[in-house]
C-alpha cells in the first residue's frame, strides 16, 4: 500500500505535466505516472513525469522502456529518500540518460546526465542541482 499523495506534491506534478504539455505538444508524449518497464532490472516504474519518443499509438500496444525515455521527473517530499537512493539510481541502470528529482522540502532540482545512452557503459553520470526559486 503507497502513501497517499498530498496536494503540494499532486499540484506540482499536475503544473509540471501542464507546462509540458503546453511545450511539447506534437514533439514528445508527456505521461504522469503511468508506467516505464525495466526489464535488465526486473522492475516496471511509475515516474511523476515521463516525457517520451512520439509514437503513434501512444504506448497502448505496450509500456513504453529506457530507450524510449527522453527525461524522467520524480517530484519528492515524503519520498526522497526512496527516489533519491532507489529510483534515480536504477534509471541509470537501465540507461535512462536524462532523470530529474524535485526535491519539494529544499525546493531543489537534481538532475542526473548519463554521457552514454548504453546502461553497460563506464562513463559516470554528472549530477547538479538548481534552486526552484521557490515556484513549485
Amino acid at each position: 500500500m503507497r502513501e497517499p499523495t498530498g496536494s503540494h506534491h499532486a499540484g506540482t506534478v499536475d503544473r509540471i505535466g501542464h507546462l509540458c504539455f503546453g511545450k511539447l505538444a506534437g514533439r514528445a508524449i508527456v505521461r504522469i505516472q503511468n508506467p516505464v518497464t525495466f526489464p535488465d532490472e526486473m522492475s516496471e516504474l511509475q515516474p511523476d513525469i515521463s516525457l517520451l519518443r512520439t509514437r503513434a499509438d501512444f504506448y497502448s500496444s505496450a509500456h513504453p522502456g529506457a530507450a524510449d525515455v527522453l527525461l524522467l521527473i520524480e517530484v519528492a517530499d515524503s519520498t526522497l529518500r526512496l527516489d533519491r537512493r532507489v529510483k534515480i539510481p536504477l534509471y541509470a541502470r537501465a540507461g535512462i540518460t536524462e532523470a530529474w528529482l524535485l526535491d519539494l522540502t529544499t525546493e531543489h532540482v537534481e538532475g542526473t546526465l548519463r554521457r552514454s545512452a548504453s546502461p553497460t557503459s563506464p562513463s559516470p553520470s554528472t549530477t547538479c542541482s538548481a534552486d526552484t526559486g521557490g515556484r513549485t
